[in-house]
């Protein structure tokens, strides 16, 4: 069963995405599935992933973050940090359905989802069973820096970097 879902983030934000539940009798393990940065709920991998979990009897959450369309919000609340809340919304709805078991809860991403779920999963480890990152950043330190040498922090705030997208030198 697919069943299309919308709930709204800690801004007050709609957010959309579909969840995927097995046929069969349930409760079923969940993952959430994190789109990249300029991805969304319908991306081709994101997409493509949930059937093939649903096979094997996981349900699968995939939505999109806000600031990205279909979802509300603009680009300012393209941050980790608003990810980061952004499941945990997730979180919430998820419980209340009781098909899903939330003993049973991991999350995968691509890129940026990759990186806001292994961050989640590390505040949060004792709620999650498995993570799966694909393609993301390993250290955001690291990164920041080698943009700073390049002159590209444009902007750099508590929980965001603006960056500019060629080098100020």
């Amino acid at each position: 069963m697919n069943k299309k879902v919308s709930f709204k983030n800690s801004r007050g934000q709609r957010l959309v995405g579909v969840l995927h539940i097995p046929h069969g009798k349930g409760p079923f393990p969940v993952v959430i599935l994190c789109h990249g940065f300029k991805g969304s709920h319908e991306s081709r991998m994101i997409k493509r992933m949930a059937p093939e979990l649903v096979k094997e009897k996981i349900a699968v959450l995939r939505f999109t973050f806000s600031g990205h369309k279909p979802s509300e919000g603009g680009y300012k609340e393209v941050l980790v940090s608003q990810f980061l809340r952004d499941i945990k919304k997730a979180l919430k709805i998820l419980g209340k359905f009781p098909q899903i078991d939330m003993k049973r809860l991991g999350m995968a991403g691509h890129s940026m989802g990759g990186f806001t779920a292994l961050i989640l999963a590390s505040s949060l480890s004792n709620k999650f069973k498995s993570v799966v990152s694909v393609a993301s950043l390993y250290d955001g330190s690291k990164v920041l820096d080698s943009y700073k040498k390049e002159k590209r922090v444009v902007e750099e705030g508590e929980d965001y970097w603006l960056l500019s997208s060629s080098s100020g030198t």
